[in-house]
């Protein structure tokens, strides 16, 4: 498991846990149907239709990203565009304010019809509601773009040569082990980027390397395929 689904699992977590400040009892036990917690949780369904529903699918779509970026850790590692570039983060926020949004608008909406007997059972049932969307806005939105960004990109990819100033690998016990490879120029936005082991160990230091760089569909340019060296005898036939 990578660090940043660690991070994102523990945000999952945290929304799973402010939901069921809004259901109490998702599961519907039939032997505590007459049971306080039900009657409240019908209340809750009824008054907010739409947004409980949101949030019930929101949290079981969330699921299958975070499955995938185990899968394929390589999904944001491969990127050659920094995500801290102008337009990653430009890209994430226009995207999380119009899922946020989105999903907050039934939730104004319908909040008007909130009657006082269920703010006495649920008195920060607004916050629990607030904090829920936008975790959840905020989970989906980044692990979803940098999967449309590669699966739904068909661009055609440029080869680069560039050189290697250094390499660098980090062992971690409990994680996967993570190998760099930083270039002597800036490379894009970056001058570096993480390759697997194979990568890291077929090439040295001082090496020219061709790279394949895809466009993305976002514009978040990746490496694609398997760094190759330049053999010498390459170089002189030039």
């Amino acid at each position: 498991m990578t660090d940043y689904t660690i991070v994102f699992g523990v945000i999952y977590l945290l929304s799973i846990v402010s939901y069921s400040t809004i259901i109490n009892n998702p599961g519907r036990n039939p032997k505590r149907q007459n049971s306080d917690f039900d009657r409240i949780d019908k209340m809750v369904e009824e008054i907010f239709p739409i947004s409980t529903k949101l949030s019930r699918i929101l949290l079981i779509i969330i699921i299958f990203p975070i499955i995938y970026h185990n899968l394929d850790y390589t999904i944001t590692t491969v990127l050659v565009t920094s995500l801290l570039s102008i337009r990653s983060i430009f890209i994430h926020i226009i995207t999380f304010i119009v899922l946020e949004a989105f999903l907050l608008l039934p939730f104004f909406k319908e909040y008007r019809n909130i009657n006082q007997q269920l703010l006495n059972f649920k008195p920060r049932i607004y916050q629990s509601f607030i904090i829920t969307i936008t975790l959840n806005s905020l989970i989906l939105s980044f692990l979803l773009i940098p999967i449309v960004n590669k699966v739904f990109d068909y661009s055609k990819p440029i080869e680069e040569i560039t050189t290697i100033g250094r390499k660098e690998k980090k062992i971690h016990e409990k994680e996967p082990n993570h190998f760099y490879l930083y270039f002597n120029q800036t490379f894009y936005d970056v001058n570096n980027i993480e390759v697997t082991g194979g990568e890291y160990n077929a090439v040295n230091e001082g090496d020219q390397i061709k790279i394949q760089i895809a466009d993305g569909l976002l514009g978040l340019k990746y490496k694609t395929g398997t760094i190759q060296a330049i053999k010498k005898e390459d170089e002189s036939s030039k």
